[in-house]
């Protein structure tokens, strides 16, 4: 093994420019050779060669760890018992790249959600499905009486937090101390490089104009956008439209594309299916409608961007947890996963914020039914996940991993400085990856990402935006001498732009030859 760090440390030039530094210093007269191991250790600890040293062996190390993690069992499981049957069962349904440990947390914290949810129903005597007592009014419920205004959520995306901090790959007690994860994340994940998204972004390299940029001074790139864009719809082409939306759609075009690509669109079929959905929320409650007002409440009555939606959020947010289209189609199901009592119908339990990612369709869309589809469409293919214990690609656990590396890769100086102040950086960047920035954007510069999500067909966009931001701030996260300050640096959003921050952080060596 320690040959193998070696190796890999002597391919990198800041390597030897470290051990060059290390030389230039130990020459100088108050120095002895005694002295050689407290100046290199020194330099390893304080200067920026030395954290991206440091970055290269924790890689190593943690590729090294991740080779030999990808195969444990729990050790509470006995070989040939009916746990251990029954845990084969559960590994082989969840695919071939779920880690067993990290499945054994997922089914723990489903667990505790359901059970949550059985001592609420207890607690406010609300059964979970019941005839409706009362009359929904233009398709939304009336300010139900019954809510406890103390009424809690089940969990948010702190609980999510606190759930994947405390996973840990088997190995780390193995591992020497450089090796271990310096991050909140336990857990060894084969993440991309900045080399690998340079090429699966590749799409947003400066020489390809983008909307989101290019259309702010050269007003002919808008309308060339929205007429190619309109060519590609008549030709109902997918793969084209998908291609066509790594480098953005201007807005009259946006909701069109997506639901090309989506299979996100209205038909007459769908608009019936729609109208079920209303009437079986018009006749039936279930205790997860309470969570869904609780969460247009809290979230939308009082956000400026949304709050003319509420109605309409209400509708197509009751509407998804009634559906059974996607506890059969959602990449990630959670909750219920494997057993025959799912509830509600969707298999999600609503959670803190579900409606953000609702709430800017409004503007992509006008009605609720057109609303509803996309919402499902998108829900079902990517922002499942974000909720769901995983250690598959898209996961939330997956993506946070993703944005500490890349962190530490590009500004591992950052990294370390706020790990010092007792800051860790995913803590200031989970709520934006846990709602793909819904809720911290502006709604213009939310959609401009999130027609890169569809375009590329992933949600990586969202980690590497959440690093660009550390990025371009690192000079006063480096100047912040407590928690306080490193809130006050990510206090205020409008100041950030998707694609400059990008194509920044992807291509900054590409942008200084500009």
């Amino acid at each position: 093994l320690v040959g193998r760090v070696d190796e890999s440390l002597r391919t990198h030039l800041v390597y030897w420019s470290l051990k060059r530094a290390v030389k230039d210093e130990l020459i100088k007269p108050k120095w002895s050779s005694d002295d050689t191991a407290s100046i290199a250790a020194k330099m390893l600890n304080d200067s920026r060669q030395g954290n991206e040293l440091k970055s290269i062996i924790r890689k190593t190390l943690r590729d090294f760890a991740l080779k030999r993690s990808l195969a444990v069992k729990p050790s509470f499981l006995r070989e040939g018992d009916e746990e251990d049957r029954k845990w084969a069962e559960r590994r082989d349904s969840a695919g071939s790249d779920m880690l067993d440990y990290v499945h054994a947390a997922k089914l723990k914290w489903e667990g505790r959600v359901r059970q949550e949810l059985a001592e609420m129903s207890s607690e406010i005597h609300t059964p979970l499905r019941r005839p409706r007592l009362n009359a929904m009014v233009d398709g939304r419920l009336p300010e139900d009486p019954q809510i406890d205004p103390t009424l809690r959520f089940l969990y948010d995306e702190n609980d999510i937090l606190d759930v994947l901090e405390k996973i840990k790959s088997p190995n780390l007690a193995d591992l020497p101390t450089a090796g271990k994860p310096v991050g909140a994340i336990k857990v060894f994940l084969r993440t991309p490089s900045l080399h690998d998204l340079r090429h699966d972004l590749a799409d947003l390299h400066p020489e390809k104009r983008q909307i989101g940029l290019d259309e702010k001074v050269k007003n002919w790139f808008f309308e060339k956008r929205t007429q190619q864009a309109s060519q590609v719809v008549k030709e109902a082409a997918v793969e084209e439209a998908r291609r066509f939306l790594r480098r953005g759609a201007t807005g009259e075009m946006r909701g069109q594309l997506w639901g090309l690509v989506l299979d996100g669109n209205c038909t007459p079929a769908r608009a019936e299916y729609f109208t079920s959905l209303e009437k079986h929320a018009a006749t039936h409650e279930l205790l997860t409608d309470k969570l869904v007002q609780i969460d247009v409440k809290t979230w939308i009555a009082n956000d400026e961007q949304f709050f003319v939606f509420e109605d309409h959020l209400e509708q197509v947010v009751m509407a998804l947890i009634r559906d059974k289209w996607v506890v059969e189609n959602a990449r990630f199901i959670g909750h219920f996963e494997g057993r025959e009592d799912i509830y509600p119908d969707s298999g999600i339990i609503p959670h803190s914020g579900i409606v953000f990612f609702a709430a800017p369709l409004c503007y992509v869309r006008r009605d609720p039914p057109d609303i509803y589809f996309l919402f499902r469409a998108l829900f079902s293919r990517y922002f499942c996940g974000l909720s769901c214990i995983s250690s598959k690609k898209g996961s939330i656990l997956y993506l946070s991993k993703v944005f500490e590396d890349v962190l530490m890769e590009q500004e591992p100086t950052v990294f370390h400085h706020m790990v010092k102040l007792g800051v860790d950086p995913i803590r200031v960047s989970f709520r934006w990856i846990a709602y793909c920035f819904a809720g911290y954007l502006e709604v213009d510069q939310l959609l401009i990402l999130w027609d890169r999500i569809v375009g590329f067909d992933s949600l990586l966009p969202v980690p590497i935006l959440a690093a660009a931001i550390f990025s371009f701030r690192a000079r006063a996260i480096l100047e912040a001498r407590s928690i306080e300050d490193v809130e006050d640096v990510f206090k205020d959003p409008r100041r950030v732009e998707v694609i400059p921050l990008l194509q920044h952080f992807l291509f900054t060596d590409v942008l200084m030859q500009i």
